[in-house]
């Protein structure tokens, strides 16, 4: 079984690759001694959904999204050739630490089975030089660590080398793979303005105040090809679904032509959660309650 434990540096020139540990012992200690847990990836031993924006995970979580053929050739090319010509990656310098900016670990199970495991490293995790106090069964000692990586052994992102790619958070996987940002992009101008002129919403806001988030709910929305938005027994179904939750109170304005009206950035806000479900009742307190996600049960 091949491993490689390396990490990605990001200078001002170009991203090279480093080796952190070239002795397969030092691998399986972070194993081993549950510094990083591997383990139930490898063994399936996780829950998947689907990726939904602003999704809550339970901790054996994980969202995934499906790649095509040219993402994944670039995942799979790379990582090939790193693991088959490990010999000549150089190994990690001291001047070089502060610069590591992503861990990953590579296990080829067989010729044909690689899975890869991703660890974001972020500024604040590099230490330059800091003091400590440790205690021990001969008293306290003061230590001095300097130039030193604070290992979280998250799993960030994983890649299981077939059509999904995993991913606890989606903004750090993004910063891993910068073609996730096709997956839940910003509405273009263009696309808001479309938007508004929806036959089921009479708008007055001004387009230059909406938020990067509500433009990307939007932008999920325009893309959501499983809700066709220009029926008319959808759109009154959406009313009916407001009223039934909202009532005759003006939490959601909505007009005469049967139409919500969204005349600043706060109506929209409610409007985008109506269009996404995100509004219900609890079934036995009969409480209105409201989701920060939703998620399709499969």
């Amino acid at each position: 079984m091949d491993q490689l434990f390396n990490a990605q540096l990001w200078t001002w020139r170009n991203q090279t690759q480093v080796i952190i540990f070239s002795d397969v012992n030092n691998i399986n200690n972070l194993i081993n001694n549950n510094l990083i847990d591997y383990s139930s990836i490898l063994n399936n031993n996780f829950n998947s959904v689907s990726f939904e924006p602003n999704i809550t995970l339970n901790e054996d979580e994980y969202m995934f999204v499906d790649i095509n053929d040219e993402q994944k050739e670039e995942i799979q090319k790379k990582y090939t050739s790193l693991l088959d010509n490990s010999t000549s990656i150089n190994e990690i310098q001291r001047y070089e630490f502060n610069e590591i900016n992503l861990f990953y670990y590579m296990e080829k199970q067989q010729c044909w089975e690689i899975k890869v495991f991703f660890t974001k490293v972020y500024p604040s995790a590099y230490i330059k030089n800091k003091t400590f106090f440790n205690i021990s069964w001969n008293g306290v000692e003061i230590c001095n660590h300097e130039n030193i990586i604070s290992f979280t052994g998250s799993i960030d992102v994983f890649y299981d080398w077939k059509d999904k790619l995993y991913f606890k958070k989606f903004d750090t996987a993004k910063s891993v793979f910068p073609f996730l940002a096709d997956f839940y992009r910003d509405a273009t101008k263009y696309e808001i303005i479309e938007f508004l002129s929806w036959d089921i919403i009479e708008s007055r806001v001004d387009v230059n105040k909406i938020s990067i988030r509500q433009s990307k709910q939007i932008a999920s929305i325009i893309d959501n090809n499983s809700i066709d938005f220009t029926d008319a027994e959808t759109r009154k179904k959406y009313i009916q679904y407001a009223w039934n939750f909202f009532g005759n109170n003006d939490a959601v304005q909505i007009s005469n032509e049967w139409k919500f009206v969204i005349e600043k950035p706060s109506d929209l806000t409610k409007v985008l959660k109506l269009l996404q479900w995100h509004y219900y009742e609890d079934y036995i307190t009969k409480e209105k309650m409201e989701a920060s996600s939703a998620k399709k049960l499969t």
